[in-house]
């Protein structure tokens, strides 16, 4: 297996420019990995086996061709799992920010090189495009501030991580989420911030309102900056002729047309089928009659950090009497869920698609069998009422972390601005009012936070 050499200093071994030695690269410098120092080795050979560790088996040096150095003694020191390299009886050193000399007697720091895979430098070299999350601390990590340093180690926010005692990564849930032991035993993660906010519109105008008083809550409130799609019936061009301010970098519009409502509610689940949204994390579906009243970045995070489905309680809607919220498909099953609660799915947060999506898939196929038994209009809140059946059934979705970052927009009196948890969902008005009931709060959220005020036309 062909291995690259990092440095006790966390620099790849590279053939310097002029070919003529052997000097350092961080992973950010890569272009041409032929130009890199490798070696063919067996992994047990650095990486002591279980079995050998626990009978305290000695580990030998061996012989291998080491590419720009030629014939090379490789001593294995399965403790740091790291190797050293001896031509001649003399050992390879590689000082800070010089070329490589082979000229030591003895092997200390500077002497130590980790192999290091081409799966692992493909992930080294992703962590520098990309942001992440230190899941201990929710902390976002931007590309521009991992470095790595002595002692072989990756610094990703606060976490210092050995190489040496991470590699190989754990590619299980790649390339999502990596396991990393920080100091060499402190196990924490480590996962992918790439955000898709995602939204259906179809039929007439009030919809479209809504979903543009949203947009522009989104961005000047809501503070997001990752991609945004909206299914509809209704084309790129002409959305963009009502909102010219949706950055066009970041804003895709998918081709669907519901007839009914059926299709209406449960078109949601048809992003499944689209490759594209498999590669970001969180996914987020929103229906359009939300305004953002806060930075929503804490809320991405905890869904992107949750192994589970999420979304937000409905408190007054009890799973055992309330059909919004499946009480109908739980009494057909003769499920007795008690004092339980119901969740909106509104705002649906998906971890990612890939890791999801049995119980996705499970949730549509509910939805087909059970209208395809009792026709299209059995179930008034179809797409809820399955999720939430599923939910209780196999217990996947979660409630606690999302709900407080969500309040409810009812009919009445107006809704008071605060608290500005993140958003608020205003399913409670009634369909014709709910445009101008929306830009009544946005207009005064927008004030509190010393914005432009409220043309949905002209602010993004």
């Amino acid at each position: 297996m062909r291995f690259y050499l990092i440095s006790y200093h966390g620099a790849l071994m590279a053939r310097t420019a002029d070919r003529t030695g052997i000097t350092h690269l961080s992973v950010g410098q890569i272009r041409d990995r032929e130009e890199l120092v490798s070696v063919d080795l067996d992994p047990d050979t650095f990486r002591q086996p279980f079995v050998d560790f626990i009978e305290q088996k000695a580990s030998l040096p061996t012989e291998a061709d080491v590419k720009f150095l030629g014939p090379c003694e490789i001593y294995p020191y399965p403790a740091s799992r790291t190797v050293a390299i001896a031509r001649n009886g003399s050992f390879a050193s590689a000082p800070p920010g010089g070329t490589v000399e082979i000229n030591r007697t003895e092997v200390k720091d500077w002497e130590h090189f980790l192999p290091c895979s081409d799966e692992d430098l493909d992930f080294l070299q992703r962590l520098l495009a990309e942001q992440w999350i230190v899941k201990s601390t929710r902390s976002l990590i931007n590309p521009e501030t991992i470095t790595f340093g002595e002692k072989f180690n990756l610094h990703i926010g606060h976490l210092a991580i050995p190489l040496n005692y991470n590699l190989p990564f754990d590619q299980k849930h790649a390339p999502f989420r990596f396991t990393v032991l920080s100091e060499g035993w402190k196990v924490n993660e480590i996962l992918l911030f790439k955000p898709m906010i995602y939204y259906l519109a179809f039929g007439e105008d009030n919809v479209f309102q809504q979903l543009s008083l949203s947009l522009v809550s989104l961005g000047a409130v809501g503070h997001y900056k990752g991609q945004v799609w909206v299914y509809s019936d209704r084309d790129l061009a002409s959305i963009r002729a009502e909102m010219p301010w949706v950055p066009r970098d970041r804003f895709t519009v998918k081709p669907l047309r519901p007839n009914d409502w059926v299709g209406f509610v449960a078109g949601k689940y048809c992003i499944l089928e689209d490759d594209d949204a498999h590669h970001y994390q969180p996914v987020i579906y929103m229906d359009p009659d939300i305004i953002y009243n806060a930075d929503i970045q804490a809320m991405l995070i905890a869904m992107a950090v949750s192994d589970k489905l999420t979304a937000p309680i409905e408190v007054f809607s009890g799973l055992e009497h309330a059909p919004s919220v499946g009480a109908t498909l739980l009494q057909l099953d003769h499920e007795l869920p008690r004092f339980a609660s119901g969740f909106n799915c509104g705002t649906i947060g998906i971890p990612n698609i890939p890791s999801q999506l049995h119980h996705l898939k499970l949730i549509r196929r509910v939805i087909c069998n059970i209208l395809g038994q009792r026709g299209r209009s059995a179930l008034q809140w179809v797409d809820q009422e399955a999720a939430n059946y599923v939910s209780y059934k196999i217990a996947h979705f979660e409630t606690h972390e999302v709900s407080k970052y969500v309040r409810w927009g009812f009919e009445g009196p107006q809704i008071p601005i605060g608290p500005l948890t993140g958003l608020v969902h205003f399913w409670g008005v009634a369909r014709a009012g709910r445009p101008q009931v929306m830009r009544d709060y946005l207009d005064r959220v927008l004030r509190h936070h010393s914005l432009p005020a409220a043309d949905a036309g002209k602010t993004g």
